[in-house]
């Protein structure tokens, strides 16, 4: 009932306290509420107010967007200006995005591009000072602001501000453009801004190493010449440089370190005078340390020793840096000193060392004793002068050896001139401790040794060229010189191999390696013979010896003759013919002696004993049709019959009609009939084609009753209680057979007949019937008299 005057405007987030934001005319229904939260959900609370009152405050509740990234600050503004600082101030942004801020970054640009030169946090921070800032030079500004969505726009930029005048700037390409031994020309490029000033010199640091301290190397150049000679440098050492330019402000900012400049390689430096580690009478044992080597490897050391009045000569060279010094007098002083070398020259010499030797002794042993093994027998043992000689000259070497098992052996004393001998006689495959001792006039050293095992036994060399005497038809005898080595194995005996006409063959074995003579069997008479002999052992046989000369066994029966054939062959003979034997044996074959073999499995016998002429063929009689034969042929002169020949190939004599059956066996007989069966008898070497059954009809006559090709046969239509004689002949291409001998038997007592065969019945008509038969099987040892 009263105009509304005004209206009460309020906020509250949930667990917040509510927040009157305005008091509004009535005239106005709207209102503009900043400062709130971004992603946070308000209640917004509206009331009206009129003179009665205020009224109950109507709600409306509603979610803010997702927070965003700040508005931009205001343009910083720059004062507090100093050679390297300046002091910044600028206003916060409109707005926080609807997140707190959290702070703020400050860049920056001289000549180059912007870059970040600060961040200040917590977000109230409205100004700065920005240090480090490169002097005499023009700098601008921009600030932005960030929370946690992320950074705002930047601000505008600031005026340009121009830090104070300052020594130069650093120079750059700092170079050692030429090196020697022990300085360098250094050389650079001026600084981009002399800092406002002129520049009136320059000051140079060097590092000697990348672990060392820079120290100053020069303080002033003197001028704004931008290259120098830093001097007084160590050779062979790596240097860097750093160069700063001065002006009436002072000393400006050091160069960037210039590339590893090593300067050039010297000689060695003085070495340290050597250690006598130890003396003895006629040695020395020297060490030392290697001094630095200049900047090249050294390569050796000279050791020099005094030869008098202050006077040295090298007296020994090496690569290490110990030496042993030997040949030196006993109970005597000496001086020493070491020089090193490289490349580039030699070191000056070491201050000397003094020492004095110990009285003479017996030499140490000898030094480097060697074994060499040419074969498994042999063993060449080599040595080196012992490292000292004990004070007194070596005047001879002691040599022995001794394998596991065995004693000692010695084998030579040689002359100190000599450091070399052979021994021979090892076996193979055998360990053997070598040892050698030096002698001096003091006495004897203690014995070097080396083990050294000798190789696998390898065959025996050959033996001498055997002689041949006492020759006889068959035999010869031989004799033959040992090999010069066994291989390193003891022998085990001799082979003998000989040739007459053919080819080499292994004629005698002897077991024992001590045999060096035989007696040769069995050779071939009336022969020029050669023999060759090889020796072997457990590894293998070794190589033959030289061929003995000829030598001629006596005269003997014909040699065997060659190819013999069986030319013709016939049913019971054969044509034989032969070679004469290639040698008569020194006497004319008068005849020819013939032996047959009648199967493979047969004994050889006699066919014809003498053929009484030197002809080389003849008929064989006597021999069995269808047969295989082989033949054997010997010659025969007035010194016997000589040797048989080989078998000649088997001949088959021609075949014949079958042989001879065995009688058939009655294996069932009855009143009318009887069973027969026989086996088949040597066909003759044609087939067996057909056998007749022949029966006797009297007085020892027989008349065929039967044929069949088998082996069985059934007789028929016999009479019953009555005796039978049959027996078999056999045919084959040839002809027929012997008949074999007679079997017999008795049929048994008549019978009734079988019954009649193939009965059948014909209709002629519905009325009418024709029967026949045939005549029983069996009539039953009776004819049959009616149906």
């Amino acid at each position: 009932g009263r105009p509304v005057v005004a209206y009460a405007v309020s906020f509250v987030a949930s667990g917040r306290s509510l927040e009157e934001v305005s008091m509004v005319g009535a005239e106005k229904q709207i209102v503009e509420i900043s400062g709130l939260l971004g992603a946070t959900t308000y209640e917004f609370q509206a009331a009206a107010l009129n003179e009665v009152g205020t009224s109950i405050a109507a709600t409306c509740v509603s979610s803010t967007p997702p927070s965003v990234v700040p508005a931009a600050p205001g343009i910083p503004t720059v004062g507090g200006l100093s050679q390297h600082s300046a002091a910044l101030a600028w206003e916060d942004p409109m707005h926080d995005g609807g997140s707190p801020l959290l702070g703020f970054r400050i860049w920056a640009r001289s000549e180059g591009s912007w870059s970040m030169v600060a961040e200040l946090l917590g977000g109230s921070w409205n100004s700065t000072v920005i240090e480090n800032l490169q002097g005499d030079t023009d700098h601008r500004f921009k600030v932005l602001a960030f929370n946690r969505v992320g950074a705002g726009p930047f601000s505008g930029v600031s005026l340009v501000a121009r830090t104070w005048e300052v020594p130069p700037f650093a120079p750059s390409g700092v170079t050692a453009s030429q090196v020697w031994q022990h300085e360098v020309v250094l050389s650079w490029e001026a600084p981009a801004r002399d800092g406002g000033h002129a520049i009136t010199g320059y000051r140079v640091w060097q590092q000697g190493g990348a672990e060392a301290d820079w120290i100053l190397a020069i303080g002033d150049s003197g001028s704004n010449g931008t290259s120098l000679v830093v001097p007084r440098l160590v050779g062979n050492s790596a240097y860097s440089f750093r160069v700063a330019g001065i002006n009436s402000l002072g000393v400006g900012e050091q160069s960037s370190p210039s590339a590893i400049a090593r300067t050039l390689p010297v000689p060695p430096y003085k070495p340290l005078p050597p250690n006598i580690t130890s003396t003895a009478a006629s040695s020395a044992e020297l060490e030392w340390e290697a001094p630095d080597d200049g900047g090249r490897e050294i390569t050796m050391y000279f050791i020099e020793q005094e030869i008098g009045n202050g006077t040295f000569s090298t007296v020994a060279e090496t690569s290490g840096l110990i030496c042993s010094l030997a040949g030196l007098s006993g109970s005597t002083a000496y001086r020493v000193r070491v020089v090193a070398v490289n490349a580039i020259g030699s070191s000056l010499a070491s201050d000397a060392a003094e020492f004095l030797t110990l009285p003479p002794l017996e030499p140490q042993p000898p030094a480097d004793v060697l074994v060499a093994h040419g074969a498994p027998y042999l063993a060449t043992v080599s040595w080196s002068p012992p490292a000292d000689d004990g004070g007194r000259p070596v005047v001879a070497y002691a040599v022995s050896f001794v394998a596991s098992g065995r004693s000692l052996e010695e084998v030579s004393m040689v002359g100190a001139e000599k450091q070399i001998v052979e021994i021979s006689g090892l076996l193979g495959a055998t360990t053997y401790e070598f040892q050698a001792a030096a002698l001096n006039e003091v006495g004897t050293s203690i014995a070097a040794t080396c083990v050294s095992s000798t190789p696998p036994s390898v065959v025996p060399a050959a033996p001498g060229i055997p002689t041949v005497g006492g020759l006889s038809q068959h035999s010869a005898a031989l004799a033959w010189e040992d090999p010069m080595h066994d291989g390193g194995s003891p022998l085990l005996g001799f082979r003998i191999w000989a040739r007459s006409e053919g080819s080499w063959s292994m004629v005698a074995e002897l077991l024992g390696g001590s045999w060096n003579s035989t007696v040769i069997e069995n050779l071939q008479g009336d022969t020029d013979h050669r023999f060759k002999v090889l020796a072997f052992n457990r590894v293998g046989a070794g190589p033959f010896s030289g061929v003995s000369l000829v030598a001629r066994t006596w005269e003997v029966p014909p040699f065997a003759p060659s190819g013999v054939t069986a030319s013709q062959v016939w049913q019971h003979e054969v044509v034989l013919s032969w070679e004469a034997p290639a040698r008569d044996g020194g006497h004319a074959i008068t005849g020819y002696r013939v032996w047959q073999q009648g199967g493979a499995e047969a004994d050889w016998i006699l066919a014809i004993g003498d053929s009484g002429s030197n002809g080389t063929s003849l008929v064989v009689p006597r021999l069995v049709g269808n047969s295989a034969y082989s033949f054997r042929v010997a010659g025969i002169n007035s010194l016997g019959v000589g040797e048989q020949s080989s078998p000649s190939a088997i001949a088959r004599t021609l075949p014949v009609p079958p042989y001879k059956p065995l009688p058939p066996n009655i294996t069932s007989t009855a009143a009318s009939s009887a069973e027969l069966e026989w086996e088949a008898p040597d066909d003759g070497g044609r087939e067996i084609t057909m056998y007749f059954i022949e029966q006797e009809i009297g007085n020892g006559t027989f008349s065929t009753v039967a044929e069949t090709s088998g082996l069985i046969c059934s007789l028929a239509g016999l009479s019953g209680s009555t005796a039978y004689r049959v027996r078999v002949v056999a045919v084959n291409a040839i002809g027929s057979s012997l008949a074999s001998d007679a079997a017999e038997f008795l049929t048994l007592p008549p019978l009734e007949p079988q019954p009649p065969a193939d009965v059948l019945v014909a209709h002629g008509a519905p009325y009418l019937a024709t029967v026949s038969w045939s005549p029983p099987a069996d009539d039953g040892g009776r004819p049959v008299v009616a149906y």
